[in-house]
C-alpha cells in the first residue's frame, strides 16, 4: 500500500466516521421521542445514503 493509498483509505473512513456519527446522533435524538417504524426506516436510508455520498466522493 502506497502512502497516498493510505491517505485515501484514512480520509474515507474519517469522513465516514463523521458522516455515520452525526446521522447516528440525529436517530437517536428522534429515537427518544418514540418515532413510528417508518421514520426507523427513513433513519437507516439516510444513514446509508450519507455514506453513499461520502464514497462517491473518494472513489
Amino acid at each position: 500500500m502506497t502512502e497516498n493509498d493510505y491517505g485515501i483509505k484514512h480520509g474515507i473512513i474519517s469522513e465516514l466516521e463523521q458522516q455515520l456519527s452525526m446521522t447516528l446522533y440525529k436517530w437517536l435524538e428522534k429515537r427518544a421521542l418514540k418515532l413510528d417504524e417508518n421514520e426507523d426506516k427513513k433513519m437507516i436510508v439516510d444513514l446509508l445514503e450519507g455514506a453513499e455520498e461520502v464514497l462517491n466522493k473518494w472513489l
